[in-house]
């Protein structure tokens, strides 16, 4: 597996009212991408979705890193 950090922008009624950003493993950038859309749509409820700014590769440290803090 590789890791990623995937910055993600938040949609509500057609404006973007902000972003996130989600760090996960996964096999390429793409399935990274859409992994880490379908973890925020499920967190924000119908009215806010998300869309997919840039996906960066991260090392192992740095994703156990982020993950135990």
């Amino acid at each position: 597996m590789n890791y990623f950090e995937v910055i993600l922008g938040l949609i509500c009624h057609g404006r973007e009212i902000g972003r996130t950003c989600v760090q996960l493993s996964a096999s390429s950038q793409f399935t990274a991408a859409v992994e880490a859309e379908q973890q925020i749509n499920g967190r924000y409820g119908k009215d806010v979705y998300s869309h997919t700014v840039d996906v960066h590769p991260i090392t192992e440290e740095e994703f156990i890193y982020v993950n135990a803090a």
